[in-house]
Order: C-alpha cells, then sequence, then structure tokens
C-alpha cells in the first residue's frame, strides 16, 4: 500500500520506526557482545528457537542465560557456576561504576 503525503508526516513516522529499532540492536550488542548474541541466535542457516541453544556447552560458556529488552527495560538473567565468578564481577561492576 502506498500513500503519497505532499507534508512528509509518513515518510518521517516510518524514519523513526527504523531509528528506534536500529536503536534497540545497537543496544543489544553493547549489553551482550557479539560473541554471545550470536550464541543466542545461532547461524542463520539453523536460528535457535526463544530460550534454547544449540547444545548444552554453549548455554554453559557464558553466565547469561536470558536476556530480554522491551522498550528502556532490560532484563538478565545470570547463572553462575562458582561463587567466584559472581564474586569477581560484583567488584569489577563496583570498580567501574566508582571510577568513571
Amino acid at each position: 500500500m502506498n500513500h503519497t503525503n505532499s507534508y512528509g508526516i509518513i515518510r518521517g513516522l516510518q524514519f523513526a520506526s527504523f531509528i528506534t529499532q536500529y536503536y534497540g540492536l545497537v543496544m543489544d550488542l553493547l549489553v551482550l557482545g557479539l560473541m554471545r548474541a550470536s550464541e543466542m541466535v545461532g547461524p542463520p542457516q539453523m536460528p535457535n528457537a526463544f530460550l534454547q541453544f544449540q547444545d548444552t556447552t554453549t548455554e554453559g560458556a557464558h553466565p547469561i542465560r536470558l536476556y530480554s529488552r522491551y522498550v528502556d527495560k532490560i532484563h538478565i538473567y545470570f547463572r553462575f557456576g562458582i561463587v567466584y565468578n559472581f564474586r569477581g564481577m560484583l567488584s569489577f561492576l563496583i570498580s567501574s561504576f566508582y571510577s568513571a
């Protein structure tokens, strides 16, 4: 369906949707990282279903198990194998927040 608008409001609304989706993609990649994002999505020939990985070694290789973003809210589910991972990450986050 094509609509011609002399003021360009329709075209501007379509571009705003693209900008919003692009911003979400960039935020996802910054939070997850390229490696974990590609592991969660799977290969282009056979993408993963929601909340599923290709195998258990890929699932357990990183502490992020679930990632969800809705507009401006981000939900991340971490699962740590041992207590050291949690303490190391906590000390890294605290030091990075206070050093800035």
